[in-house]
């Protein structure tokens, strides 16, 4: 949250691709800072129930769509920050994608020490800028990056 917070206080945020939405609890935070469009993706089923119920509760219809569906299938969707908080599986396909890359900021978390080191040493070779990193409780890691062609 605290990097969505950073990257929507630093620019404006149109849209946001949320996959691996869970609760939907991080599409609420960008949509509640200024994110007019939030795409919230989720393969789990009872995920999406929660996060529309979520959504619904917070009166963020008209910004947060819902989907349940594969991460990899929404790539394309055009926004200025992808957030991914996913396993590692789906992660290490995700960076690779040429959607990716079109996305002017991004936000990768859920992973392990050592997965977040193979996506560093992926992205290292990149046209990106890692701008931070965080470790929550020293298991879970986080990247906040920027593509350098936006």
């Amino acid at each position: 949250m605290k990097a969505i917070e950073r990257v929507c206080t630093a620019q404006r945020i149109e849209r946001m691709l949320d996959l691996g939405t869970g609760t939907g609890v991080l599409a609420l935070a960008a949509a509640m800072l200024g994110c007019r469009q939030v795409l919230a993706v989720d393969f789990n089923y009872l995920a999406t129930v929660t996060t529309l119920d979520n959504v619904r509760h917070n009166h963020m219809q008209r910004r947060i769509l819902v989907v349940n569906g594969r991460a990899e299938q929404h790539l394309d969707y055009s926004a200025d920050l992808l957030v991914a908080n996913i396993h590692y599986d789906v992660m290490q396909h995700l960076v690779r994608a040429p959607g990716f890359l079109e996305k002017p900021w991004f936000i990768l978390s859920g992973m392990l020490r050592s997965d977040a080191k193979r996506i560093n040493d992926y992205l290292a070779n990149r046209p990106v800028s890692i701008l931070d990193r965080w470790s929550g409780d020293g298991i879970w890691h986080t990247i906040l990056g920027r593509t350098r062609k936006h």
